[in-house]
């Protein structure tokens, strides 16, 4: 349920330290408003990344009004490689 003070054994469930980072939240300090999505001021796109098992894996880059098509490959991304642990916010 996401509650961090909620700690009985129906809302924990085993995961790898992988799978823990895929399911936290967006960072604090994200300013696309989209998870895996930052802007690049030297391509003045949007840059599209995921990470499992410690790789990074390049997802491309989109035009400044393409923001929604960023979120969406990132999306089809976390559900591929994260499955049940994909978290997009």
């Amino acid at each position: 349920n996401l509650n961090r003070a909620d700690n009985c054994w129906d809302n924990i469930r085993l995961a790898t330290r992988s799978q823990n980072i895929a399911n936290s939240p967006i960072r604090t300090d994200n300013t696309s408003g989209v998870k895996g999505v930052c802007w690049c001021k030297h391509a003045r796109k949007w840059v599209v990344a995921i990470t499992k098992d410690g790789r990074t894996r390049h997802l491309g880059y989109f035009d400044e009004d393409k923001l929604a098509d960023a979120s969406a490959a990132y999306t089809r991304a976390a559900n591929e490689h994260h499955g049940k642990f994909a978290r997009m916010e």
